[in-house]
C-alpha cells in the first residue's frame, strides 16, 4: 500500500481478504486438475480390441481416434505459435515506429522528470487538497526549478508522459 500511487480512488479501502486468495487458489487448482485430467481420460478410455484392430491399419499401434487427437492437439499448438508469433512481430513494428515518430519538440538539452506528491489516504490530512495551496505549490516548484543553473525556461505539466519540464 505504501508503494501505491496515491491518486488512486478509494485506496484507503483495498485490503487482503481471505476468500479472494481462497478462490484463487481453487482456480488453479482446478485448471491444473482439468488440463492434467483431460489427456489422462482420453488415454484411458482404450478399448483394446477395437485399438487392435486399428493397429494394423495404422502400422503404430495406435488407433485412428488417438492419431486424430494428436493430429489436432499439433494443428492447435502449430495455431497458437503463428498467432504469438505474429502479434510479436506487430509490437515489434510498432515500437520501432514509435521511436522513430517525431515528439513534437526538440528534445535536445530537455531534461523531463516526475514529481510525486504525497498524498495521505486521509484525505483530512492532505496538505494539497484545495487549489489555492496545489497553487502555491505549482508557483514554488516553477521559481525553484528557473532558479536551478543552466535553466532557461521551466514548465510543469499534468500530463503522465510529460509530469515536469526543465530546459
Amino acid at each position: 500500500m505504501a508503494m501505491m500511487p496515491a491518486d488512486i480512488p478509494r485506496l484507503a479501502e483495498v485490503h487482503s481478504d481471505w476468500r479472494l486468495l481462497a478462490l484463487a487458489l481453487l482456480l488453479s487448482i482446478c485448471t491444473g486438475v482439468l488440463f492434467g485430467l483431460a489427456p489422462a481420460l482420453h488415454a484411458s478410455a482404450v478399448d483394446p480390441n477395437r485399438d487392435l484392430k486399428e493397429g494394423g491399419r495404422t502400422g503404430a499401434g495406435q488407433s485412428v481416434r488417438q492419431n486424430r487427437f494428436r493430429a489436432a492437439l499439433v494443428i492447435l499448438q502449430i495455431a497458437v505459435s503463428v498467432v504469438l508469433l505474429i502479434s510479436a512481430g506487430l509490437l515489434i513494428r510498432s515500437f520501432v515506429a514509435l521511436l522513430h515518430q517525431e515528439p513534437g519538440f526538440e528534445p535536445n538539452g530537455l531534461t523531463v522528470g516526475q514529481i510525486w506528491i504525497p498524498v495521505p489516504n486521509n484525505p483530512q490530512a492532505n496538505r494539497y487538497l484545495n487549489a489555492p495551496q496545489r497553487t502555491a505549490l505549482v508557483r514554488e516548484l516553477l521559481r525553484r526549478m528557473g532558479e536551478l543553473p543552466g535553466v532557461q525556461k521551466a514548465a510543469l505539466s499534468t500530463s503522465a508522459a510529460v509530469p515536469f519540464l526543465i530546459a
